[in-house]
């Protein structure tokens, strides 16, 4: 979606609350907050990555993850410096257990992030469906609302959190609905299952994640601006 596009349900919301010269409504104002907040929480485009808490959050793990490696050298070179001669196997074996253990809290943080990208995503939807309640008086789901399944990257981010909750990090469609299998491209292109499915979340993009999440919420957030107008425009 264009940026011309993406303002086009933030005008609407504008001009809504422009004709209520007396007091802006509380949904429009919970709209605006819930757009205001959109960029700082997912970036709109991939150069704006950089700069986002994911980023930081990546860059925390990856230095995480140096400095153990880099700590276990240090005891590992240090042992052989006294020895004067090849490690023994207690040591050599010592060393691998603990960068195995490494690459496991690196692959769990990963899975947190992912988690938490999801956690923000279900906060939005919460958000959105709150300010229509208060714009319609209805209290029922939405009907307006596009659905996360409807957007392979989005829904995968869901998918993969619900492993990591419920499946220890192993990827099962066959226990699962067809609404709960990512797509098979994705799957493809990602390359983050093993030979028993297990999720190696170190590889996923995590940039195209949240950016697709940014597309998601601000179509969201059209969605409800459009649905607005044109229960206003019947009144």
């Amino acid at each position: 979606m264009s940026s011309n596009e993406a303002r086009t349900g933030e005008a609407v919301a504008s001009t809504l609350v422009g004709k209520q010269r007396k007091r802006v409504p509380d949904w429009a104002v919970w709209l605006n907050a819930c757009w205001g907040s959109l960029a700082d929480v997912f970036p709109e485009k991939e150069e704006d990555y950089p700069g986002s808490r994911w980023a930081l959050w990546e860059k925390r793990i990856q230095q995480g993850q140096k400095d153990e490696e880099k700590l276990i050298r240090r005891i590992f070179r240090a042992h052989i410096n006294r020895r004067g001669i090849s490690p023994p196997g207690d040591i050599a074996s010592w060393a691998a257990e603990e960068h195995q253990q490494v690459l496991h809290l690196t692959n769990a943080m990963y899975a947190a992030l992912v988690v938490s990208i999801w956690s923000e995503i279900e906060r939005f939807i919460t958000d959105i469906v709150y300010a229509s309640r208060l714009a319609t008086g209805q209290g029922k789901a939405a009907t307006w609302l596009p659905k996360a399944a409807k957007y392979p990257t989005v829904h995968a981010v869901r998918v993969l959190n619900n492993c990591f909750k419920h499946t220890e990090g192993r990827y099962v469609p066959k226990l699962r609905k067809p609404d709960a299998q990512i797509d098979q491209m994705l799957l493809d292109r990602w390359s983050i299952l093993d030979g028993r499915n297990v999720i190696d979340y170190t590889k996923l993009p995590i940039k195209e994640l949240v950016v697709a999440c940014h597309s998601f919420c601000d179509d969201v957030l059209n969605a409800l601006a459009s649905s607005i107008e044109g229960n206003k425009s019947g009144e």
